[in-house]
């Protein structure tokens, strides 16, 4: 699991207190926790259960139906990558400023281009992110990188520019 910032804001999302119960909602903000830092992680639901709730009787029925549910509202976009059924989290680059982002060890949906070692170098704080626009993932461009949002520059680069 990992270290995430959550906005208070994504308490009071009307989806989500519209179509979950409480336990519905904290299994949604784990799986903020549980992806990697391209959003994306693996379906897996004893995984999920035993990472996000390890020591809560909750039946795995449950949260495959949280999942549909995710799913069905465009809050988690499914796909197939190297073979492999996948999640990625719609707007996760939107909300999540990774500092130093790790290179993925999971296959990358078509939409999401990682821009690591070998492209830039050995300098991990300007490697990033990139979700371009596209039909599948919803037409979210908010990347960690110089495509975050309508012509917005990363933090990364950012304080690159300011050094």
């Amino acid at each position: 699991m990992r270290r995430r910032m959550l906005s208070p804001g994504f308490f009071v999302d009307d989806e989500l207190v519209q179509h979950f119960d409480f336990g519905g909602r904290i299994f949604y903000q784990g799986l903020w926790c549980v992806a990697e830092d391209s959003g994306v992680y693996e379906p897996k639901l004893l995984a999920l259960k035993m990472q996000i709730f390890p020591g809560d009787n909750i039946p795995l029925e449950t949260l495959e139906s949280y999942l549909n549910k995710l799913i069905e509202l465009g809050k988690v976009v499914e796909y197939t990558a190297a073979g492999k059924k996948l999640h990625w989290l719609r707007n996760f680059h939107k909300h999540q400023k990774v500092d130093k982002p790790a290179p993925p060890s999971l296959p990358l949906p078509p939409w999401i281009i990682w821009h690591g070692e070998a492209e830039i170098g050995p300098q991990r704080h300007k490697w990033y992110y990139e979700v371009l626009p596209d039909s599948e993932s919803g037409g979210d461009i908010s990347g960690t990188g110089p495509v975050n949002g309508a012509g917005a520059t990363a933090p990364e680069v950012k304080r690159s520019k300011e050094k």
